[in-house]
């Protein structure tokens, strides 16, 4: 099988791209700049792949069997953007262009990266997560189109991605800051709720599993569901700094916290892509999917949730 990976330099591509060479796959890349943690077996092209040309994505789809969109999508926008467009064209547009250039081209297998808060708003509808929050609606977005881009020749798995634990050279996993401010010996807060998580191992598995398998559907990738206490005091362990202070918030501190962090951003210059008010409850609350959905659907298993959370640790700390 020929696959092309858009997004295969990023946290979770690298090892996609990995994972797809031990099993004998050939492997093509399209991003801006190549690493030097780039296997030399991958065929790069270095390019942004919003900016070609639907004749250029048709020639470098030519000859593959499947592609991966695993393209980071944004959190913040522009201050001085209509913000709703801005998703649209970040996390909507190119995945659309590209799955139709693989229908063109004779691809029959797609996997999307997608985001488990699609999973969360599917799974409690009364919340409506996605009103005022552009992210979510744009990623909601992005599957159903690239559903109607890939056509019905096409397999498409849409993976929805939790925070993902684990290490890759040179790019940061989501939880870093919070290794980053306990090695500093600052204090770190702690929301009331919990999370899914996803060791970058097992994602990786569940991408080339539905590649090989052909898997059509939207499924949450999740190693573990856990409490956000717990879980960084997994990380403070592993990491052997032990923060200095920790601020246990309720729920209306973590509400009045979320809007603070807002605050700072739009001092920044950068407009969160959520609804404050939403996504402050939600972190007081168990942000948790069903943990078994893609071993029972795509065939794997759950990975090492401890090694998943010592490499994310010890990545910052060294």
């Amino acid at each position: 099988m020929k696959v092309l990976l858009v997004g295969g330099t990023g946290f979770v591509g690298h090892h996609i791209v990995h994972k797809l060479l031990e099993r004998g796959h050939e492997v093509s890349v399209l991003a801006r700049n190549r690493p030097a943690t780039t296997p030399a077996a991958v065929a790069f092209h270095a390019a942004d792949a919003q900016k070609l040309s639907d004749e250029d994505l048709d020639g470098l789809l030519a000859g593959h069997d499947g592609v991966v969109h695993a393209a980071a999508a944004a959190f913040f926008s522009p201050q001085d953007v209509d913000t709703a467009a801005f998703y649209r064209a970040s996390n909507v547009e190119p995945v659309v262009r590209l799955l139709a250039a693989a229908r063109r081209t004779g691809c029959d297998r797609a996997v999307l990266l997608g985001s488990y808060y699609v999973t969360l708003n599917r799974e409690n509808p009364d919340s409506r997560l996605h009103e005022g929050s552009p992210y979510i609606q744009s990623r909601i977005e992005q599957a159903a189109w690239a559903r109607r881009a890939a056509g019905d020749g096409m397999s498409l798995a849409v993976l929805e991605l939790p925070y993902v634990l684990g290490a890759t050279p040179g790019r940061p996993s989501a939880l870093d800051p919070y290794v980053q401010q306990m090695a500093q010996g600052k204090g770190i807060v702690v929301y009331p709720g919990g999370t899914a998580v996803a060791a970058v191992s097992e994602v990786a598995d569940a991408t080339v599993a539905a590649l090989d398998k052909r898997v059509d559907g939207d499924f949450p990738i999740a190693t573990a569901n856990i409490s956000w206490a717990d879980l960084l005091r997994r990380l403070a362990v592993a990491s052997g700094h032990a923060p200095q202070r920790v601020w246990r918030l309720g729920p209306m501190e973590t509400a009045a916290y979320f809007r603070l962090r807002n605050l700072r951003r739009r001092n920044e210059g950068v407009r969160s892509g959520f609804n404050i008010v939403k996504v402050g409850r939600l972190h007081a609350s168990d942000m948790f999917v069903d943990t078994e959905i893609a071993g029972q659907k795509l065939g794997i298993k759950h990975a090492d949730l401890d090694r998943a959370i010592r490499d994310t640790a010890l990545a910052v700390s060294n």
